[in-house]
């Protein structure tokens, strides 16, 4: 037996709403969104979703995060939405590797992808067996033990969710279709307490 302690979790999920359930007013909100900035990420500056023409676009997300929350963190605390953006990658194009700071999970939607999977990177890059250590060994094969990145396949629909420290990015789209990414951040609030009640803190 072997017990997956301290483990990162991820979570993936195919939602079945993808680009062609978009009205016509979202999926010309985001076109427009796109021809203001050049390059993969188109940020409505952080607050897309509040926008009420995707209202069932952010109810759809706040569903998968509060699973998130309740199914796999196992808390109570308040789910407060910290930001929400749009992304695009053309022909050619690749999301640089990152991290969310100050966020306690990320969710990452894609409404309409054909190439370019997710990149995640085991957290200060080393794997299970390399946490004190700047080496590697000979491995037989990749599993989620021994990789320093996990490539996670996406079709249209999908829904993924990891915490927010967590370096991530893309892989090239090789497709000619564009790669559409609806992003949202989660903090959490109430009470918190981590080992007594001396540090215990509301936020």
């Amino acid at each position: 037996m072997i017990l997956n302690l301290w483990s990162v979790p991820v979570y993936k999920e195919n939602t079945d709403h993808t680009w062609s359930r978009f009205s016509e007013e979202q999926k010309n909100k985001l076109l427009e969104l796109q021809k203001e900035k050049l390059g993969v990420v188109v940020s409505s500056k952080g607050v897309l979703l509040d926008d009420p023409i995707f209202k069932d676009i952010r109810e759809l997300i706040h569903t998968h995060a509060l699973k998130y929350r309740n199914e796999i963190m196992l808390c109570e605390n308040d789910l407060d939405w910290q930001s929400s953006w749009f992304t695009v990658n053309k022909k050619g194009d690749n999301h640089e590797f990152h991290k969310h700071r100050h966020t306690i999970f990320s969710v990452c939607y894609y409404p309409k992808v054909n190439s370019g999977d997710l990149l995640l990177e085991a957290p200060n890059g080393k794997n299970s067996f390399m946490k004190d250590y700047c080496f590697g060994f000979k491995y037989t094969d990749v599993n989620s033990y021994n990789c320093s990145i996990w490539e996670i396949p996406l079709v249209s629909g999908d829904i993924v969710i990891f915490p927010g420290y967590i370096n991530h990015g893309s892989s090239e789209n090789k497709s000619d279709e564009d790669r559409y990414m609806i992003g949202a951040n989660f903090w959490l609030r109430g009470e918190m307490q981590f080992f007594d009640e001396l540090d215990r803190i509301n936020a």
